[in-house]
């Protein structure tokens, strides 16, 4: 048991910074439901995607708060170009992951590829192998 001092200052610096975060009800800057930051929605490619750029470009430009299993998907599409129905395996999918860590955030779960299936972004052809479904741009919303 903490001494009542104690808790009273921890009480005291929980309210500061429950107010510094809040202004009413809402997030301190965020005003109709829009980001704080601009950057947080820079994943969402304004146009046409650029599969040009190298896989760490392409990966830092649309990953940003992205979950794993969207960035499975992102993956995915920059390997085939965003092209659907072609064949990936799992695999190739991980070694570029892999590539990408630092930018990811973490490693490769493979928890991710079930959680893509089952928003219907991909579609598996056999054991290990994935194909883009049309719906796969979702993963922009």
């Amino acid at each position: 048991m903490l001494p009542k001092e104690l808790q009273q200052k921890l009480l005291l610096i929980r309210n500061l910074i429950d107010e510094c975060l809040t202004v009413d009800g809402m997030p301190k800057g965020v005003k109709e439901g829009r980001p704080l930051r601009e950057q947080e929605t820079q994943s969402k490619p304004a146009g046409k995607i650029d599969y040009s750029k190298n896989l760490k470009a392409f990966v830092k430009t649309y990953s940003k708060n992205m979950s794993g299993p969207q960035k499975f998907v992102l993956i995915l599409a920059y390997i085939t170009k965003g092209e659907i129905n072609k064949d990936v395996k799992v695999d190739l999918v991980k070694k570029n992951w892999s590539k990408m860590m630092s930018i990811l955030k973490g490693e490769f779960n493979a928890a991710y590829s079930t959680r893509a299936l089952e928003n219907d972004w991909v579609e598996p052809n056999g054991q290990g192998v994935y194909r883009l479904k049309s719906s796969w741009r979702q993963i922009f919303k």
